[in-house]
Parts: C-alpha cells; sequence; structure tokens
C-alpha cells in the first residue's frame, strides 16, 4: 500500500536527482512510499502571493494517483487546509514525451515554449494550471 505524506528535507535529493532541480530553501514536496520506499514526489517552489511551480518525479504509476489529490489539494484549496493559490506553473523539456503527455492529461495546458531552452534541439516547455481548471482540489 502507498502512503503519501510531506517529504523530510534529507529526501528532496530523490526528486532532484529525477527532475534535474536545484533544491532551494523555500522547496517543500509530498512523497509517496511504498514499503518505505520513496516511488514517487511532487516537489514545490517558486513561491508567489498567488501561485508556485510544481514538479514531479514518479517510479511507480500508482504513485501519481496517490500523489495527485494531496498536491492540488495544497496548492488550490482554502486555508486552512490548503495555500488557496490561483495557479501551479510547470516547466518540461520537450524531449520529456510521457512527462509532457501526463502534464497535459492532468490538465496543465502549453503557455509557451521557449526553443532551445535546455540545449539545441530540446525546447523548456512552460506549463499552467489554473485552480478553476483542476479537477483533483475541492477548493
Amino acid at each position: 500500500m502507498i502512503e503519501v505524506r510531506h517529504a523530510p528535507p534529507e529526501h528532496y535529493g530523490w526528486i532532484a536527482e529525477r527532475a534535474r532541480l536545484s533544491i532551494s530553501s523555500e522547496f517543500r514536496a509530498l512523497e509517496a512510499l511504498d514499503a518505505g520506499q520513496i516511488v514517487g514526489m511532487v516537489g514545490f517552489d517558486g513561491w508567489t502571493p498567488n501561485s508556485c511551480s510544481m514538479h514531479v518525479a514518479i517510479e511507480k504509476p500508482l504513485a501519481i494517483r496517490r500523489l495527485l489529490r494531496p498536491a492540488f489539494g495544497l496548492v488550490f484549496d482554502a486555508r486552512p487546509k490548503g495555500l488557496g493559490l490561483g495557479l501551479v506553473k510547470g516547466h518540461v523539456l520537450s524531449s520529456n514525451t510521457k512527462a509532457l503527455a501526463l502534464d497535459l492529461g492532468l490538465g496543465f495546458r502549453e503557455l509557451g515554449r521557449v526553443v532551445d531552452g535546455w540545449e539545441v534541439g530540446v525546447d523548456e516547455i512552460m506549463l499552467v494550471m489554473r485552480r478553476e481548471d483542476c479537477k483533483w482540489a475541492t477548493h
């Protein structure tokens, strides 16, 4: 059975390695554990008064299903349960077609792209999901 909980900072390296992140002091995450092993994580940073950036790494498909409601609830649900933010941002590489398909399937919309933004031939795609478009939070 997969358990979801707030990830302790010493676990942030797991998502940093898989999602190619630089972890800041404002980074926070939820993790999915199966028999004590991390099988998925959703991280948050880039906080503004109305938004944050979301980062996802998964090793078992079931992990994303278990993380969806808690992750989007944390961002979009009203206080005190959630932060009540208006939108969440994401960035994905054009070469990561599985992640892009997952993000678009979850309800993110492509906002724009930086051609060759990661390296020559690999665009950085900017995604956004607004609270009113999220089917995973209770609002």
